[in-house]
């Protein structure tokens, strides 16, 4: 595999909309278009092909952001796709996009990069907290209304994702040291049953650091009745958590860790 590199030609972008189409299926309207990236690379965003040889194997795009920050306002980079051909898969492709985009965005002044991703998608998950050290603070029902495609035609939840660009442990992650084990003692919220069913346990008002265990892999596409039900017991159990000012910080073992700001990584 090639190196990574931005893609500013319409030729290239116009490869980006074919793996868009590849990677999620769906509705063409849903698709991004070349000419949507090129007007918003020309303002400032981002997008970063990874190739081997001349085949773009997956790309990754992010654009200018603007978020609450105190009382004023902290300039960013919103990374609203990351997209990797199905038989890529495996080789590291989305974390070697990810750390680009971080080393791209340093050289411009920017610390701070947001995107929203699937909470039951372990997968995607795991690249994301345990990985890349982002961390995850709000939880938005059905974000995006039905997307179809990939995604299927049930509530489209997501987490808001944070990745603090400057923070130590994730300058160690980018250098490649490995990272802490994570804390025993927590507290479970959520866990499978034998049956492979979400199992809800009450979480004790003051716990500084809970477990939430997803599946491995659940059916997105095919609307398999199991999805929907831990759809809806993660959200119970996981928007009230964050809501009151824990973070999910750690993807290990199948599971969420959650843990008080006090007792978070570094922001």
């Amino acid at each position: 595999m090639g190196p990574v590199r931005e893609l500013t030609e319409l030729a290239d972008l116009r490869r980006c909309e074919r793996v868009q189409r590849t990677v999620w299926g769906g509705d063409e309207l849903e698709v991004t278009a070349a000419s949507q990236l090129k007007a918003a690379v020309h303002a400032g965003a981002l997008v970063a092909g990874a190739f081997e040889g001349d085949e773009l194997l997956g790309f990754v795009f992010s654009f200018p952001s603007y978020t609450r920050c105190g009382d004023g306002w902290r300039v960013g980079q919103h990374s609203h796709l990351l997209a990797v051909r199905p038989e890529a898969r495996g080789r590291g492709i989305g974390r070697q996009l990810k750390w680009f985009q971080r080393a791209w965005c340093l050289a411009r002044g920017v610390t701070h990069v947001t995107w929203t991703f699937d909470p039951l998608q372990a997968r995607n998950a795991r690249l994301n907290l345990e990985h890349l050290g982002a961390y995850a603070t709000r939880y938005y029902p059905d974000f995006y209304g039905p997307l179809g495609g990939l995604n299927g035609t049930g509530p489209s939840d997501r987490l808001l994702a944070e990745w603090p660009l400057t923070a130590p442990h994730v300058a160690a992650l980018a250098a490649g040291e490995a990272r802490a084990a994570p804390p025993t003692a927590v507290a479970t919220g959520l866990e499978l049953d034998p049956e492979g069913r979400p199992l809800v346990h009450r979480v004790p008002a003051d716990a500084q650091a809970v477990r939430l265990e997803v599946p491995a892999r659940v059916d997105l596409r095919g609307g398999d009745p199991l999805t929907l039900t831990w759809r809806l017991a993660l959200r119970e159990v996981m928007q009230p958590l964050l809501a009151r000012g824990l973070r999910a910080t750690r993807f290990f073992r199948g599971g969420y860790l959650l843990e008080a700001a006090a007792h978070a990584p570094d922001a």
